[in-house]
């Protein structure tokens, strides 16, 4: 296959939107109930991102919520049910602190470049160009 062809950049960001989306743009139009509500046409920014889902998407997914569900159900018989309340309401509001953490600095901070989270950097920093991707994405695609 060919290489992707360059379409545009991302403003100050050094991040390289590519234009690799025909084959999915036809798979995406295929299951849309109404084409012409769908908005502008998605744009991925990381080589390799795809619009598709794909097994390891879903089992990644269902994998953190069973292991999650696990612990607390396991977990619950050794604490009363207050205390088993009030530590899921903790892991809630911690995994939205966290979440929002991580957002504000990916967004703001790094590059595709940065070691460990450079992927996270490049995705982050360059659905502000594009938005309305992320309609264009299945739960599974968009979570995992």
């Amino acid at each position: 296959a060919e290489p992707p062809v360059v379409v545009d950049a991302v403003d100050a960001l050094d991040i390289v939107i590519v234009d690799d989306t025909k084959p999915q743009l036809d798979a995406v139009a295929k299951r849309r109930r109404r084409p012409e509500a769908q908005g502008p046409v998605p744009t991925l920014v990381l080589p390799g991102d795809t619009l598709d889902d794909r097994p390891h998407m879903a089992l990644a997914v269902a994998a953190s919520f069973l292991a999650s569900l696990w612990g607390v159900v396991h977990n619950a018989q050794y604490v009363t049910k207050m205390t088993s309340i009030i530590a899921v309401a903790a892991g809630f509001v911690g995994a939205e602190l966290f979440s929002g953490v991580f957002h504000w600095a990916t967004d703001n901070y790094g590059s595709l470049e940065t070691p460990v989270f450079g992927p996270a950097c490049a995705a982050f920093q360059g659905h502000h160009g594009a938005p309305w991707t992320i309609t264009h994405r299945s739960t599974f695609n968009n979570v995992h």
